[in-house]
C-alpha cells in the first residue's frame, strides 16, 4: 500500500497550471470568437457607413452641380469662354449665378466651369469660377481620379461624381454636370468640390468605437467565463481505488 500512498500524494501536489484548466481554455475560447464576431460586425458596419457617406455627399453635390449647370445661359457662358475676361459683362453675370448657387448651398468651396479638357496632360482650363483666385483661361491640374469621370462627361454628357480622392489640399469629393452648347455638345462642364474631413473624422471615430467594443466584449466573456465556468472534477480515480483498498483493509 505504499506505493499507492506515494501516488496519492504525488498527485495532490501536482495540480493543473491556470492555462491547463478546462474552464480557462473555454473562456478563452469564448473571449477570441466574441472579439471575432464584434470585429466582423464592426468591420461590415464601418464598410457600409463609409459607402453611405461617400453616396450620399456625391448625390448632394450632383444635384447642386446640375442646379448650376441649368442657371448657366450657354450664350453667355461661350462669350465668356472666347473672351477670358474677368470684367467681361458676360463672365460677371456667370459669376453672380454661381456665386448664388454657391450661398444658397452653403458650400465653402468655389463652384467653376472648366472647358478645353486635354485628359492625356491631365489639366483643363479655367473658365469661370464663383470666387476665389482662380483666373480664366489659367490651366488647371487635375487629379487622376478626375480624369475618367471629366472625359465621360464631356464625351456623352452625363453628370458624373468621384469617390473620395486625396489631392495635396485635403481629400474630396467632386461632381461634374455638363453645359451644352446650342448644337447640344458639351462645350464645358460645371465643376462642384466638397471636403470630406469631417465625415471622415466621424467615421474614424465610429472605427475606435467599435474597436473599443470589440476590446470590450472579449474582456468581459472572458472574465464571465472565468468567473461561471465550472471546473472540471480533479478527483484521480487511482486515489479511489487507493482508498477503497484501504478501507477494505
Amino acid at each position: 500500500m505504499g506505493d499507492l500512498e506515494k501516488t496519492d500524494a504525488a498527485w495532490a501536489i501536482e495540480k493543473p497550471r491556470p492555462w491547463q484548466r478546462l474552464s480557462v481554455r473555454l473562456a478563452g475560447l469564448f473571449a477570441v470568437v466574441t472579439l471575432l464576431a464584434v470585429g466582423a460586425v464592426g468591420l461590415f458596419t464601418y464598410q457600409r457607413q463609409q459607402r453611405e457617406v461617400q453616396d450620399t455627399v456625391g448625390t448632394q453635390l450632383l444635384n447642386i452641380a446640375r442646379v448650376a449647370a441649368l442657371l448657366i445661359d450657354p450664350v453667355l457662358h461661350a462669350e465668356a469662354q472666347r473672351a477670358l475676361d474677368p470684367g467681361s459683362a458676360a463672365y460677371r453675370e456667370m459669376q453672380k449665378r454661381l456665386v448664388a448657387v454657391q450661398n444658397e448651398v452653403l458650400l465653402t468651396t468655389p463652384i467653376q466651369t472648366l472647358g478645353d479638357f486635354d485628359p492625356a496632360a491631365r489639366r483643363a482650363k479655367l473658365i469661370v469660377e464663383s470666387e476665389g483666385t482662380g483666373r480664366p483661361g489659367e490651366a488647371l491640374p487635375l487629379a487622376a481620379e478626375l480624369i475618367d469621370p471629366l472625359k465621360w462627361t464631356f464625351e456623352d454628357g452625363v453628370a458624373r461624381n468621384t469617390r473620395v480622392y486625396t489631392n495635396p489640399r485635403g481629400r474630396w469629393i467632386t461632381a461634374f454636370a455638363p453645359i451644352l452648347d446650342s448644337g447640344g455638345r458639351v462645350a464645358a462642364v460645371v465643376k462642384v468640390d466638397y471636403p470630406v474631413e469631417i465625415y471622415l473624422d466621424r467615421l474614424h471615430e465610429l472605427r475606435t468605437t467599435l474597436v473599443y467594443a470589440s476590446a470590450i466584449g472579449a474582456i468581459g466573456t472572458l472574465i464571465l467565463g472565468l468567473l461561471f465556468a465550472r471546473p472540471p472534477d480533479t478527483a484521480d480515480p487511482r486515489s479511489d481505488r487507493g482508498r477503497d483498498a484501504r478501507g477494505g483493509r
